[in-house]
């Protein structure tokens, strides 16, 4: 009887050994595996170009275990568009981020969640006033303040100025982020910058001769670069990054225009900028369908469509323009070229 007894407990205590050396075994398995894996992505950060980790200071980063410094930041001046009328504290907020609002007044903004920074006004023109120059240049030209950042988030004041319920948190971001270097939002209405010039304007939002003067500059270019909306951009405080941004403002500047999303494949193209650290997949914020925002003056549906008034040369390029995209979709060449023509002899290209 004790021989049988003996015989099962040893049993069972074979089993369980084999049992544990089972679980062991597998345990060392995964371990081997991660520190294999982890090797090789550590090799992959230091040597692979396709990296997520492209941009050294994010590899620094990385390799230091140090996480990203992550700000985001925003502006209006001279209240444009009335914009600051109801605050800009109805959004989520991250207390891993820093979140800044530069103005020219700061007794207009009171806030919980923003550090608000009072900015000097740059000088006017006859093309933008003193105050929309300004906001372009703290767009694109870094405010000092956000240099200790590696990771820039922008956001237009009439996208932080509604009451948006969803907004991407620090993970989203610095995911984002170390992707690409830089990441925009498509624009939800055309694919082309020579549609957005023409649109632009015949809505009257572009410097009339400024803007057709730069249609005939790009209208053969094939820009790389799909056209974008700058209302949200996520960036990487990087050298070549911030050269980019620098002469966006700057080439706005020189061929006289107001419109970022004018001249932004542009200046990619003509910096060289490779468009593997671009990415076009952004979605703007947006308020809940129930959100009413503030009355403001009606227009004409005349003026809604093409503004007023028109210039004949402006009717006669947006149709010919027009009519010549109605003409490729058809496939039909002969009379594309020969529209073109008409519009080359118009433009005098």
């Amino acid at each position: 009887m004790n021989f049988q007894t003996n015989n099962i407990n040893f049993l069972q205590m074979s089993r369980y050994l084999v049992f544990k050396s089972r679980k062991i075994l597998y345990v060392f398995v995964v371990l081997v595996g991660l520190i294999c894996l982890s090797n090789y992505n550590l090799h992959n950060l230091s040597e692979n170009k396709s990296s997520y980790f492209r941009t050294p200071s994010l590899r620094r980063l990385e390799t230091t275990n140090n996480l990203p410094k992550v700000a985001v930041y925003s502006g209006n001046f001279g209240n444009y568009r009335d914009e600051l009328q109801l605050g800009i504290d109805d959004i989520p907020f991250d207390t891993r981020i820093d979140y800044y609002f530069f103005t020219d007044d700061i007794t207009r903004i009171k806030s919980r969640h923003w550090k608000v920074i009072e900015h000097d006004i740059a000088p006017g023109d006859d093309i933008m006033d003193s105050y929309r120059w300004t906001s372009k240049s703290i767009k694109f030209n870094l405010p000092n303040i956000l240099n200790e950042y590696d990771i820039i988030v922008w956001y237009d004041s009439k996208v932080v100025n509604k009451p948006v319920k969803s907004m991407l948190d620090y993970n989203e971001i610095v995911l984002k982020a170390l992707k690409h270097k830089i990441n925009f939002v498509p624009h939800p209405d055309r694919n082309t910058t020579a549609d957005e010039i023409l649109k632009t304007i015949e809505l009257e939002k572009e410097n009339e001769k400024n803007g057709f003067s730069f249609f005939r500059e790009i209208y053969h270019e094939n820009l790389r670069l799909p056209l974008v909306d700058t209302c949200f951009i996520i960036r990487v405080n990087d050298n070549a990054v911030n050269a980019l941004f620098n002469d966006a403002f700057n080439t706005l500047k020189e061929k006289g225009l107001k419109r970022d999303q004018n001249i932004m494949s542009y200046v990619v193209q003509k910096q060289n900028f490779p468009l593997d650290d671009i990415s076009v997949s952004l979605t703007k914020p947006i308020p809940p369908t129930t959100y009413k925002p503030p009355a403001k003056a009606k227009k004409s549906k005349k003026e809604l469509v093409l503004g007023t008034p028109s210039s004949a040369l402006k009717v006669q390029v947006i149709n010919l323009f027009q009519a010549i995209e109605k003409a490729a979709l058809k496939g039909n060449i002969d009379e594309m070229q020969s529209l073109e023509e008409s519009l080359y002899n118009l433009l005098q290209l």
